[in-house]
């Protein structure tokens, strides 16, 4: 059994490999890669105008959608090293830019969606659980006469420093910063910016705690 899991395991090794030089050529314009680029299945992409930049030792287990640019606007993706990506991932910049730093998860399902003009900025190390979802668009909606669907989109942008955590189904809107190493609780709806090493939870998201050691008078000491 032993030696089949591993005659298995060296097969899916191979058919990642692959399918990430596959990638590789025949999207030469839009994908770079470092080496050892791997994906189960190959990119679907809903907007084709600009570029994606992959680091070193990637693996995407599944197929990731890439929404890159809109009709008027080049979108922009850069991914550090090492990142591990399931299967479902939406990475959309829509004309605006993602930048993600090194040794990042994103879970099944997790999306990341900016429009022309905003940015969202991720960290180092940060942790994206399940059907998370950052937003940094809103629509318009000054007037009642036109459809809001018509009124054109703003974004201001998202940062995550390092070290976050989200927990499942997570919601960041736009104009949030996350401080370095906040927790998220699951299903929790971030209006609002996050301290550093705070915990939040909940609808909208209050802080319920923090992982800094507590001082005399119960306050948060702050980290060295």
């Amino acid at each position: 059994m032993d030696i089949i899991t591993g005659i298995l395991r060296a097969r899916d090794s191979l058919f990642d490999s692959l399918r990430g030089r596959l990638a590789r050529l025949w999207w030469p314009s839009m994908i770079t890669a470092g080496s050892r680029f791997r994906m189960r299945a190959l990119p679907r992409f809903r907007g084709y105008r600009g570029r994606a930049a992959f680091g070193r030792r990637c693996r995407i287990f599944g197929t990731m959608t890439l929404a890159l640019g809109d009709a008027e606007h080049e979108g922009f993706l850069t991914v550090g090293d090492r990142l591990v990506a399931e299967h479902g991932c939406i990475l959309a910049p829509r004309g605006g830019a993602i930048e993600i730093g090194a040794d990042c998860f994103l879970g099944p399902g997790v999306i990341i969606q900016a429009c022309a003009g905003s940015l969202i900025r991720i960290g180092s190390q940060v942790m994206i659980a399940k059907d998370c979802g950052l937003y940094a668009s809103n629509h318009g909606h000054g007037s009642v006469e036109l459809p809001m669907m018509r009124q054109g989109e703003t974004g201001k942008g998202i940062e995550l420093e390092d070290d976050v955590w989200l927990g499942a189904h997570v919601l960041v809107m736009d104009g949030v910063r996350v401080g370095r190493g906040a927790i998220l609780a699951a299903g929790c709806v971030v209006t609002r910016d996050v301290p550093p090493f705070a915990i939040v939870g909940g609808v909208p998201a209050v802080q319920l705690g923090s992982r800094l050691p507590q001082a005399a008078d119960g306050s948060a000491e702050r980290s060295k």
